[in-house]
């Protein structure tokens, strides 16, 4: 208890220092600005990344295990969550959202799974948590139209993000013992994995919350052509947390968004100067570099994606034998070793997840959900090209770079297809787009009739 406590009090003193200067002013009035969206977030956020110990983090993923107090606490939580929203949605004129119907549409294939799944219960109860999301997201979007603010969602999320790896950095630093994980086959710092202790992050998470926060930063004071020294010092303590943290997908997903988004906003000197350094970097440090990156581990264990080449092949024999409706929403992706369940969460890749849970036809609308989204950002964000302002610059950038890195995410581990961290900041993006294009059309129409 004394960790956690130690953790808690430290972390909100750093981040109660930054939010005396811009942008996190900004962040931390954006954040409150909205009573439905800061209490969910806090709710929610703090049952996901509540600290377990390792004995009940496995025995929550066993069929056996008893609920236990935090999954009644979850359920009471949840079960209020959506009664409030609901409430509000019957008062609240909702508009149509593309985004949500199609995702809606994937719930409706993860609940009618549980009619055939291994664990009704658990499939029926795990699309009833996605049904909660949508009816937040709906809530949110409506509350950001009426207050004509929905940049704030944004900037609130990103004050969430910081503080999340201030808290992560200050778990590292403070209990290393605690807050990292050796790779069996490794045998230093550079073996290793960090993540926060309290509240609990794990290290792929971390790593990329640390990448998000940090190109936001820079591009920030690119943008603002201002290099104050808070500002500074937090997007270096961003860079070490994704560093230390040592995600390799989120730290390559990084380096690629930070090119794609400089040739975008034609900072040419960087374009070229940024992986001309990097370049000159790894080759004085060739040996490092490579130690790194490989994490100590062999030749074999990196072929293999940590293991995760193994669950792919199990899940995708699996998906085989039933490719259209699949084997049970959540409970089928657990149940792949010969119909036993293991103590697995995830394959380890969102796609291969859905495949095994609900087959070709539900996930192809999580697909379609995937591919919209990710085309809105796209859109959303090459505004920046008419954008003379910092501040309108920014919030283009911001979605994706959040949604970038779901993206790659969905890859290597489970995304928003389950109740987790990244499927909040993908409905969050969601609740932004729909609620500023609403807007921006209100507004066109406005300007048409006069």
């Amino acid at each position: 208890m004394k960790v956690y406590i130690t953790i808690l009090l430290v972390g909100t003193i750093i981040i109660c220092f930054f939010s005396k200067v811009e942008p996190f002013i900004t962040w931390k009035k954006s954040f409150f600005s909205n009573r439905n969206f800061y209490i969910f977030t806090l709710l929610i956020i703090g049952l996901l990344s509540w600290p377990v110990d390792v004995e009940m983090h496995a025995a929550s993923f066993s069929s056996d295990s008893q609920l236990g107090m935090k999954r009644y606490l979850r359920i009471v939580i949840f079960l209020i969550l959506f009664g409030t929203n609901l409430l509000q949605i019957l008062k609240l004129k909702i508009p149509k959202s593309k985004l949500l119907l199609y995702y809606f549409l994937y719930f409706l294939f993860c609940l009618a799974s549980s009619t055939y799944s291994p664990f009704p219960q658990e499939s029926m109860w795990k699309s009833f948590e996605l049904l909660v999301y949508m009816s937040w997201t709906a809530v949110v979007i409506q509350k950001s139209i009426i207050q004509q603010t929905p940049h704030n969602l944004l900037y609130g999320t990103m004050y969430l993000l910081f503080a999340l790896e201030i808290f992560g950095v200050v778990s590292m630093v403070l209990f290393p013992d605690v807050a990292f994980r050796i790779s069996e086959s490794g045998k230093d710092v550079g073996s290793s994995t960090g993540g926060s202790i309290i509240p609990y992050v794990n290290a792929n998470t971390l790593t990329q919350i640390g990448g998000t926060v940090f190109l936001v930063l820079f591009l920030y004071m690119l943008d603002k052509k201002q290099y104050r020294i808070p500002v500074v010092l937090a997007t270096l303590i961003s860079f070490i947390v994704m560093i230390l943290s040592h995600s390799r997908t989120s730290i390559f997903a990084t380096a690629i968004l930070l090119c794609l988004l400089l040739i975008k906003d034609h900072k040419k000197f960087f374009v070229f100067s940024v992986p001309v350094i990097f370049l000159l970097v790894a080759y004085g440090s060739t040996q490092f570099v490579v130690d790194y990156m490989s994490r100590g581990q062999s030749s074999k264990e990196l072929m293999s994606m940590t293991g995760r080449a193994w669950r792919w092949e199990i899940g995708w024999d699996v998906f085989l034998n039933n490719p259209w409706f699949g084997t049970g929403y959540y409970s089928g992706h657990k149940a792949v070793l010969s119909g036993e369940i293991k103590h697995l969460s995830t394959l380890d890749n969102t796609y291969l997840d859905s495949l095994v849970d609900i087959g070709i036809l539900g996930t192809s609308w999580l697909f379609i959900f995937h591919l919209y989204l990710l085309y809105k950002v796209i859109i959303f964000s090459l505004q920046t090209l008419k954008c003379s302002r910092t501040s309108e610059k920014t919030i283009h950038n911001i979605p994706l770079i959040i949604f970038s890195f779901l993206t790659f995410r969905t890859m290597t581990g489970p995304s928003f297809h389950i109740l987790n961290m990244n499927l909040h900041l993908a409905l969050t993006c969601v609740a932004f787009l729909e609620a500023h294009l609403y807007l921006k059309k209100r507004l066109r129409v406005r300007t048409g009739s006069q």
